[in-house]
């Protein structure tokens, strides 16, 4: 009895391990897939996940950290615990059964599925993960304070800035962001050419838009309205007709 009793409770202890690895593993591809300005957009509509929204953004690196610490010690507890429940019921020759079978629930039940739920709603995991992922970090803060300085001595021996921060957004990232939004209908075509044309504006020169003076359709400034008019529908401008006090060949 005390020895079904141990096997239940290892059971118990597996399935809390499970719910935990799939905690860590969906909040990490939630994290790495949301990009800061949707952060921010979280931020705005949620008052409440400030603080939290705040510390993932100006942290992002030891947030990850904090996940990846986590993730690895309860998928290896998970192991031992899948051990011993094995050994417990078929003894040595479970060895080998436990730990394909460990192997098997991990990726499906800690790694796939729960990444795979994160990719499509990141917004909500990374909500419901933040005050969580806060509270491990204060109990994990000695050793994710050696671990983040470990790895960024690394860094500097391989001479990458692990503490620089990148853009929200690329301009190249917008562009194909507005092309996906028209291919899935969100944008019109006019749209899409118009957000491109205001990204590309500062590309632009003068002289590519400009009308030369001496090219230009122009009347007289005391011309009646009417000629003015006459001007516009034979085709003799192309837009508006301007008025000038003087109107020059040559200048």
């Amino acid at each position: 009895m005390q020895v079904q009793e141990e096997i239940i409770r290892s059971i118990l202890i597996l399935a809390v391990l499970l719910l935990f690895s799939a905690f860590f593993s969906s909040s990490e591809t939630a994290i790495t897939s949301i990009g800061r300005g949707k952060l921010l957009a979280i931020q705005e509509n949620n008052p409440k996940r400030r603080k939290g929204i705040d510390w993932l953004i100006s942290d992002m690196p030891r947030a990850l950290t904090v996940i990846l610490i986590g993730n690895n010690l309860v998928n290896i507890a998970a192991s031992a615990v899948a051990t011993q429940v094995a050994l417990s019921l078929i003894g040595a020759k479970g060895l080998l059964l436990a730990v394909a079978f460990t192997t098997v629930v991990i990726v499906i039940f800690g790694e796939i599925l729960p990444k795979s739920v994160a990719i499509l709603k990141p917004d909500g995991i990374v909500s419901g993960a933040l005050p969580l992922l806060r509270f491990i970090n204060m109990i994990f803060s000695p050793l994710v304070w050696v671990t983040v300085g470990i790895v960024k001595f690394f860094g500097s021996l391989l001479k990458v800035d692990l503490s620089s921060q990148h853009p929200f957004v690329t301009r190249e990232e917008i562009e194909q962001m507005v092309n996906i939004g028209e291919a899935s209908g969100v944008f019109e075509e006019e749209e899409r050419r118009m957000i491109h044309g205001v990204i590309s504006f500062e590309e632009t020169r003068v002289y590519e838009i400009m009308i030369p003076r001496t090219d230009m359709v122009a009347v007289p400034g005391d011309t009646d309205i009417s000629v003015a008019l006459r001007s516009e529908l034979t085709g003799e401008s192309s837009g508006n007709v301007p008025g000038a006090q003087t109107v020059s060949e040559t200048e």
